[in-house]
């Protein structure tokens, strides 16, 4: 078992009832509790560890009440012990503070508008909510506020959720893939954009809230972070050693985390992670407009697009149809409800599912044969790199 698994403290306090044992008794904490069942091995001290109980059942009420669970988001340091909270804060005030002075302010005139019109409060709810069907708890949920989150003026569509600094940094909506120029600098151009998203969206507003409510669903996901690096003394760039994102696992030493079902990859799952984030997105932007006070002719229109025409929203379209495909495929298979399916999926992003269990290759192995996991596995958005399995090829392969 490696380290990062190691401290992974739902999964030993599922696991090792020796350790859930040495806790309830009074260990300060994992690492000591750890010890003590070593020691207890050796034969060095008996198992109902009474001599402890009294002394620590403070500390034993606190392990239990909330390190069972784990955050949404984990950080370590290289040798796999957690990494202290400082470090982490550190990091994402270097790079608010560059951010800052190399675009002269955190966010746009633009954005904080949009923000100033957002209830955070129910945005944060629904997260919640959702996070909680799947068995974490509101206080282990990794929702980023206001105060975590950037904005340029640049021409870029790529909005992003940068895991090393738990920020969120949006991107500029004036400008898509659709139209290769700066619009700001053409009113005209700008105006057919403008068009099209309130006849896509309901609003530019709805477009821009979808645009927080993907990198948030990222943020919320499962995240582990292990062994930072840092490539730029100044703005405290850098990168993790190793880190997943929902489904999306990448890896800086291959050998040393190399999955033992794909190890033929280093960066697996990337295009799946992206369509299950995308389609929940679209799910909770949607809870959001019918829970607040948006206006209801846009919310018509975002609704009509979602349930009718998905392919216009835009942002790894084709990627949401590839899983609905999936979903479809596995309930006919098996004869079960495209929910539940849906649910698998869903729950994944908030436990990291590795599909490395035996059970689970089975039923993708039934459904679709042998190689489909592999190929999925290795499928890159055509936004990052060139795929071997090119999505259109990887789609006719499978009849989806």
């Amino acid at each position: 078992m490696s380290k990062i698994e190691r401290y992974n403290y739902e999964e030993a306090y599922n696991e090792s009832a020796k350790m859930r044992e040495k806790i309830e008794g009074g260990a300060a904490d994992y690492n000591e509790a750890e010890k003590l069942v070593e020691k207890e091995r050796a034969g060095e001290i008996s198992g109902t560890n009474n001599e402890i109980k009294d002394n620590h059942h403070v500390q034993a009420d606190r392990i239990l009440n909330s390190e069972k669970v784990p955050f949404s988001r984990e950080i370590y340091l290289e040798d796999g012990t957690p990494e202290p909270d400082h470090l982490d804060q550190q990091r994402q005030q270097k790079i608010i503070k560059y951010f800052k002075e190399k675009e002269g302010c955190q966010n746009t005139i633009e954005w904080k508008e949009f923000f100033n019109k957002i209830d955070f409060s129910l945005l944060r709810e629904i997260f919640n909510e959702v996070a909680l069907s799947y068995e974490v708890p509101k206080e282990k949920v990794n929702f980023i506020g206001p105060e975590g989150i950037l904005s340029h003026e640049g021409a870029y569509t790529n909005s992003v959720y940068m895991q090393e600094y738990n920020l969120i940094q949006l991107g500029n909506p004036n400008y898509t893939n659709d139209h290769k120029y700066l619009l700001w600098a053409d009113e005209e151009k700008r105006g057919d954009l403008v068009c099209k998203l309130n006849e896509t969206f309901g609003s530019i507003d709805i477009f821009r809230l979808k645009q927080l409510v993907h990198e948030q669903v990222h943020a919320v996901s499962k995240n582990i972070g292990r062994g930072f690096v840092e490539k730029n003394s100044k703005s405290g760039g850098g990168y993790f050693l190793y880190k997943q994102s929902g489904f999306w696992r990448v890896s800086d030493r291959r050998d040393e985390f190399k999955s033992p079902v794909y190890s033929e990859g280093y960066d697996i799952f990337p295009l799946l992670n992206e369509a299950v984030v995308e389609k929940l997105a679209r799910e909770i932007v949607l809870k959001y407009l019918e829970s607040s006070n948006w206006p209801k002719v846009e919310v018509a229109i975002y609704k009509n697009t979602l349930n009718h025409h998905p392919e216009k929203l835009g942002g790894y379209a084709d990627q949401v149809s590839l899983i609905d495909s999936i979903i479809k495929k596995i309930s006919s298979k098996s004869n079960v409800a495209e929910e539940d399916i849906w649910n698998f999926f869903k729950k994944g992003l908030f436990e990291g599912e590795k599909f490395e269990d035996p059970d689970k290759i089975k039923l993708f192995k039934e459904t679709f044969g042998s190689e489909f996991l592999k190929q999925l596995a290795y499928l890159q958005h055509p936004m990052f790199t060139v795929s071997e399995y090119q999505l259109g090829e990887f789609k006719e392969e499978f009849n989806l």
